[in-house]
């Protein structure tokens, strides 16, 4: 639907469009265990794979609060988590210790957004989506051929290959009639009529506020917008002035008061000026993630924060996407999650086995998303 990408993605990271899942180990090569589970900390639960490919949970203690016994692992969202059932293959949802909320019955589940999921009751390319309640209760009924989580109170649907918008109720707010959409975001979506269209933005009464005219473009963030126009992305304004001249080979939108821009294959960083903060200079890149930005030169990868600084140093050889406030990372023989100061709250020499009561699995493929896990 848009244009998100990871250049130079990781290997033995699994992706989601909604989610990002790594795995890592224990701590100090023995891992932590409480005597009593009942006690530790639940308040932050970071989604781990164990080592026999298994996911579970750890919190920001490092201690084990669900031990693995999932295929896929999402994070947790509105107090509940996506995940899917390593025997039946069928997705649902767990609360924080670790008990079915709602049992694994989907093909495909997303995260919590504004109180509703979107879940697919059949075949990933041929299933129809609909929007259940932390209840289970089926709220919107299963019709549609995809589906965006909702955003401000409207989620983008797709049905006989055109998008339009509903409410929390399942109600059609904006006629499906578009061929590309965003979600809302501060009060705007980017939309596109047809494939030879160009792209414009609307209200939530579907109205234009900024005519079409930009081949690509992306959400607002603190005022501004990505748009790409004559092959090459600035900013906009929300009256559509393009304040951030076009000189961009691709721009993501702003994170604090920095944006990613990508220049000759390289990416960099500019402030709400269009000034660089930091030049063009990384081969590899993510997209940005509570403020954090993975960044890789010389196959070395660290973090850019929200300011346009480097945040944590190039050190890591394989790095996540940060998820309330934790990261996966590995540097030589070690592995382990880390805070966004670069410190370790959980690591463990790759070689160790800290999960001992885990029967090991080799059949399961580490690199492969299970087919239940979010939709792209």
């Amino acid at each position: 639907m848009k244009r998100f990408f990871i250049k130079m993605l990781v290997v033995g990271v699994v992706v989601a469009a909604t989610v990002m899942v790594v795995a890592c180990g224990g701590n100090s090569g023995k891992g932590k265990r409480s005597k009593d589970k009942k006690n530790i900390s639940r308040e932050v639960l970071i989604s781990v794979r164990m080592d026999d490919y298994k996911y579970g949970y750890v919190n920001e203690n490092g201690e084990v609060a669900i031990k693995g016994k999932f295929s896929y692992a999402g994070d947790f969202k509105e107090g509940l988590a996506a995940v899917c059932d390593f025997e039946s293959g069928k997705a649902g949802y767990i609360d924080k210790e670790g008990k079915w909320a709602i049992a694994p019955q989907y093909n495909s589940a997303n995260e919590f957004s504004e109180g509703l999921a979107a879940v697919n009751a059949g075949a990933k390319e041929t299933g129809k989506w609909g929007f259940i309640d932390k209840t289970g209760k089926m709220v919107v009924a299963f019709q549609y051929d995809n589906v965006r989580d909702f955003s401000e109170g409207l989620a983008a649907v797709e049905i006989n290959g055109k998008y339009g918008f509903i409410d929390k109720t399942g109600k059609v707010v904006i006629e499906p009639q578009y061929y590309m959409v965003g979600s809302f975001s501060e009060g705007l979506a980017d939309v596109k009529l047809s494939e030879n269209d160009n792209y414009g933005y609307v209200n939530k009464t579907g109205k234009y506020v900024i005519e079409p005219q930009y081949k690509y473009a992306s959400s607002f963030s603190n005022g501004l917008a990505p748009a790409e126009i004559n092959d090459k992305w600035g900013f906009i304004d929300k009256t559509g002035k393009m304040v951030i001249a076009p000189q961009f080979d691709y721009a993501f939108a702003f994170s604090g008061s920095a944006a990613l821009v990508v220049v000759d294959d390289k990416a960099g960083f500019i402030d709400r000026t269009g000034k660089y903060t930091i030049t063009p200079r990384f081969t590899g890149y993510g997209t940005p993630r509570e403020g954090m930005t993975t960044v890789c030169e010389n196959g070395k990868w660290g973090y850019v924060d929200s300011t346009g600084k480097l945040a944590i140093e190039l050190q890591f050889d394989e790095a996540g996407f940060f998820s309330n406030g934790y990261v996966y990372v590995e540097k030589g023989d070690v592995r382990g999650i880390i805070d966004k100061t670069g410190k370790y709250i959980w690591k463990q020499k790759k070689k160790d086995k800290d999960y001992s009561d885990i029967e090991n699995n080799e059949t399961v493929e580490a690199d492969v998303k299970p087919d239940c896990a979010p939709a792209e």
